[in-house]
């Protein structure tokens, strides 16, 4: 197998990794707007839960008791909105960071594959013109 053949393999697996990471990424970014616009409609949402205004007809120890367990349901249902939401995007973030490196150092690897393959086309040519004048000096040399 020559060196061609070589840096054209390598070329061909660096570029499927590439391609796999923006997949990767692709798929990250879909979730996390997923999320995040989940997090805003639920946002939104939780703020009937204290509707309708007890107002001063609802008095007693019901009220109270409807009243707490309506802003416990409130309290916890935010607490996970705010909590777990944020913390899935940040460690969506994280993720997408690291693939975003991976695919930097990727394309690292891509360009030391383009310098490999320019220096091996020099390589050739040079060598064909060392062939040529080898050439011309029998020719030379035989004639």
């Amino acid at each position: 197998m020559g060196l061609g053949s070589v840096l054209d393999g390598l070329l061909s697996e660096v570029s499927g990794k590439v391609s796999d990471v923006e997949g990767k990424i692709s798929k990250l970014k879909t979730a996390k707007s997923k999320i995040e616009n989940e997090q805003a409609t639920s946002l939104t949402e939780i703020k009937q839960i204290k509707k309708p205004e007890l107002g001063e007809k609802w008095t007693g120890t019901l009220s109270d008791d409807f009243e707490e367990k309506r802003t416990a349901a409130y309290d916890n249902i935010k607490s996970i909105l705010d909590g777990d939401y944020e913390g899935y995007i940040r460690q969506i973030e994280i993720k997408i960071g690291l693939l975003e490196a991976e695919k930097g150092a990727l394309s690292g690897l891509n360009a030391a594959i383009g310098e490999a393959d320019s220096l091996l086309a020099k390589g050739e040519e040079a060598y064909d013109a060392v062939e040529n004048k080898i050439s011309e000096i029998r020719r030379g040399l035989f004639s």
